[in-house]
């Protein structure tokens, strides 16, 4: 949910009516779906009655504006969803398997007064309590639909294919396969494709177009392709046709054949998804296809029947293609739809899964006895009549262990894993400087509000309502620069790390806490972690090394500043254990390179560089493990590679530095390009000051 006014939920002094407890505004769920009614009761939100109400939780958009009387002393004036929608949504949880037993719906958009001030307060203040009390937490990434059909003519295609293809999509999200083999046959008989079980076999089980594509994760080798596939079943399903129809004797059917496969019989209808079944119980492509030329068939190249020598068939030239065949070009088109339909959804998860407050609702949901329930809008109602509708549900608590492909074979991503693996990325599986800083906020101190609560290491630092006002957050560098403030020493390091491999440099100040950061994926995430897992063999390994800082000493990062509004007067005092020195940039920089650094050292360090008599300039790399667990890094992981760190740029004289690129360490690793030093003191030295 979205809340333009953070001051209102957080106000202590509230000046509703104390006298009596708070009553929370519903919606009657089946007055909305079956007779598109808004209904609203109030109900007091405290004590042990069963409320019987769903949560919604959701983005907005921008839809113009449909009044409609509550009958509880307010008319609700909704701009963020068609209400249509909402009607349709209240149908099938009327429907729904375990929603039916629920009476109310609170959506923001109609349960809190937009106008008057002490009400809206009040309920967006208890926002907390209402979802905790809820039943169930249903999210609707598309509740916004309407506005996604306004706002892009491809959004409103995208919507338009996957209405065409709801049952198919729906199933596909549940994992439903039998459901989807079925459909797929009826696709396949729509479009006139051959009923003959082997080839309906090739066609759903070697190539990627059908459900077990779409559900299963296949290794290929790199030479398959999957329209010269789909062509080479094509000229296949021909040959037979033609020497089936034209000769009557299997004896001198080959000999008639211009094509390299041999024959096979054509089955009647009837018989054949019984067939399919019993030839995929026991699936193997030579018992399906008898090819002749096994250099150039490209099947070879497919999942399980991948030859050993990994270079694959040769490359041929592809044949004529048979334009007539209007099922082969369905078959992909219809593939291509579904993939694209399908990573649709997926981004409408990860767009509505990066608002701060859906944040706060997801996570109270993580505290349910309930699975979260989720559904698209744009689905309509894909189920056949008189069965059971079931919403999706998502189990934060599940394990799936990733899955990567071995070397020399690609990997297209079975859509139903794809889809799923995005949604555990965003749902369970973000770092703590990841849901604060990737996060979507309409105010920057918003990410305070919904995030600290429900962190288990940082919650107290809301010490009373009015704190974090106090801490004026306007901009994302603020939000950076209170994060360093009282954050722990290794999410500290961690967002120091982040801020060295990223866009706008030293451009302004302070360096470390004003750049644009390029996420990385999980496994390159600079992790500072004191655990061990010897099981963890993947490329991210920093839990087997140690780290160059003192992890035990808070002082190993510390943030300076004085006690102005002039951010550019902050500076960050590290203490690496190791640092590595260029031999050359402060030569290069004298003698008239690097033009950019000295604009930067003079313009916001105040250096005066000269070869006599001024400030001498350096650069120095700091990597995220000491040396001798880079060795053993790059000896276990990759010779050319090697840790993750940071560059700076400044002068030893007087401690001053900005961060810099870390690329310009990556690309000149060798020793005669680096000095070596080792941090001495007590206290590791005076450190480097970051400006």
């Amino acid at each position: 949910m979205t809340k333009d006014d953070i001051d209102e939920q957080q106000a202590e002094d509230k000046q509703s009516d104390t006298k009596r407890p708070f009553h929370v505004v519903l919606v009657d769920i089946k007055k909305a779906g079956f007779e598109k009614e808004i209904q609203c009761i109030e109900k007091p939100l405290e004590g042990t009655d069963d409320l019987k109400f769903v949560a919604l939780s959701y983005r907005w958009g921008e839809v113009q504006e449909v009044t409609v009387d509550t009958q509880v002393g307010y008319t609700a004036r909704i701009t963020s969803f068609d209400i249509e929608s909402f009607y349709g949504l209240c149908w099938n949880m009327a429907q729904e398997r375990d929603l039916q037993h629920m009476e109310y719906v609170w959506v923001d958009a109609i349960c809190v007064d937009q106008v008057n001030h002490a009400r809206r307060k009040e309920t967006i203040y208890h926002m907390t309590e209402i979802y905790e009390r809820a039943n169930y937490i249903l999210a609707v990434p598309d509740m916004h639909l309407e506005y996604l059909k306004n706002v892009h003519r491809m959004n409103a295609d995208i919507i338009e294919s996957i209405r065409v293809d709801s049952h198919y999509i729906y199933y596909l999200l549940l994992g439903k396969m039998d459901e989807l083999i079925e459909l797929d046959h009826a696709f396949l008989k729509s479009v006139s494709a051959p009923d003959d079980p082997h080839w309906r076999c090739l066609l759903t089980n070697y190539t990627d177009h059908f459900a077990d594509g779409f559900m299963t994760r296949k290794l290929h080798l790199g030479a398959y392709d999957a329209l010269r596939s789909l062509d080479h079943i094509y000229d296949s399903h021909c040959a037979t046709v033609a020497a089936t129809s034209t000769i009557p004797s299997s004896s001198s059917s080959s000999s008639a054949m211009d094509h390299h496969h041999h024959d096979r019989k054509i089955i009647d209808e009837k018989e054949t998804n019984q067939m399919i079944t019993t030839i995929k119980d026991d699936l193997n492509l030579s018992s399906l296809h008898v090819c002749d030329d096994l250099a150039t068939c490209p099947l070879q190249c497919f999942d399980k029947d991948m030859p050993n020598n990994t270079n694959g068939p040769t490359q041929q030239q592809p044949q004529q293609r048979h334009y007539h065949a209007r099922w082969k070009w369905y078959i992909p088109e219809r593939s291509n739809t579904i993939r694209r339909s399908m990573n649709f959804l997926a981004d409408l998860v990860k767009d509505w899964a990066s608002r701060v407050w859906v944040i706060s609702e997801y996570h109270i949901a993580k505290t349910k006895k309930t699975n979260m329930k989720y559904w698209f809008i744009q689905l309509g109602m894909p189920w056949k009549v008189n069965t059971e509708v079931s919403f999706f549900e998502f189990d934060f608590h599940a394990i799936h262990p990733l899955e990567l492909p071995p070397p020399l074979f690609l990997n297209r991503d079975a859509v139903h894993h794809t889809f799923h693996d995005s949604m555990r990325q965003q749902l369970n599986q973000q770092t703590f400087l990841e849901i604060m800083l990737k996060s979507k906020a309409s105010k920057n101190e918003d990410r305070f509000y919904a995030v600290l609560p429900r962190s288990l290491e940082y919650k107290t630092q809301l010490s009373s309502k009015d704190v974090v006002s106090q801490w004026n957050i306007t901009t994302l560098v603020s939000v950076k620069l209170q994060l360093y403030e009282w954050m722990k020493t290794e999410h500290q390091l961690e967002l120091l790390f982040l801020s060295g491999d990223a866009n706008h440099l030293g451009k302004t100040l302070p360096s470390f806490a004003t750049t644009f950061i390029h996420w990385p994926e999980p496994r390159k995430y600079p992790t500072f972690t004191h655990h061990h897992d010897d099981d963890n063999d993947d490329d991210n390994g920093d839990d087997h090394y140690t780290y160059n800082f003192d992890m035990t000493n808070k002082k190993s990062i510390t943030l300076l500043r004085q006690y102005n509004d002039d951010t550019s007067s902050y500076r960050l005092n590290i203490k690496p254990k190791e640092y590595y020195v260029s031999q050359y940039f402060q030569r290069s920089l004298l003698d008239g390179n690097y033009k950019e650094d000295k604009h930067k050292l003079s313009k916001h360090l105040h250096l005066d560089i000269q070869r006599t008599g001024g400030d001498l300039p350096d650069m120095i790399a700091i990597p995220q493990l000491d040396s001798r667990s880079m060795q053993a890094y790059r000896a276990a992981v990759n010779p050319t590679r090697i840790p993750r760190y940071i560059c700076l740029i400044g002068c030893f004289a007087k401690n001053k530095w900005l961060l810099s690129d870390s690329a310009r360490f990556v690309g000149n690793t060798r020793r005669i390009q680096w000095d070596h030093h080792i941090s001495n003191g007590d206290e590791l030295g005076t450190g480097f000051d970051i400006y």
